[in-house]
C-alpha cells in the first residue's frame, strides 16, 4: 500500500497532509501487527495481505475523520475494523 492509494481511498487530491497520512499509515499497520499473532508470517499470504491492507485503509479513514477530537474521548473502532482484526487473529492460511 502506498500514499497515493490512501489518498485515493480518502478522496484527497492535494499534498498538504501527506506527512500526516504517512504517520497514520504507519500507526494503522502497527495496530494490526500488534493485534495479530504471527503477523509477519501471515502477511506473506496474498489473501491475508489484501485483508490487512483493507483494514489499514479503514483504520486510516477512522483516524483521519476523527483527527480533530479536541480532547474528547476517542471513538471505538468500527464493527468492520474489529471484525477484520478478529479474522486476521484467527487466520488459518486459507
Amino acid at each position: 500500500m502506498d500514499l497515493e492509494e490512501v489518498k485515493l481511498y480518502l478522496r484527497i487530491t492535494n499534498d498538504v497532509e501527506d506527512s500526516l497520512l504517512k504517520r497514520m499509515m504507519s500507526v494503522a499497520e502497527g495496530i494490526i501487527s500488534d493485534a495479530v499473532t504471527g503477523y509477519d508470517e501471515k502477511i506473506m499470504n496474498d489473501r491475508f495481505k489484501a485483508k490487512a491492507e483493507m483494514c489499514q485503509m479503514a483504520l486510516i479513514a477512522e483516524l483521519y475523520e476523527n483527527r480533530n477530537q479536541g480532547g474528547r474521548e476517542p471513538k471505538d473502532y468500527g464493527f468492520t475494523v474489529r471484525t477484520m482484526i478478529t479474522q486476521m487473529q484467527y487466520w488459518g492460511g486459507g
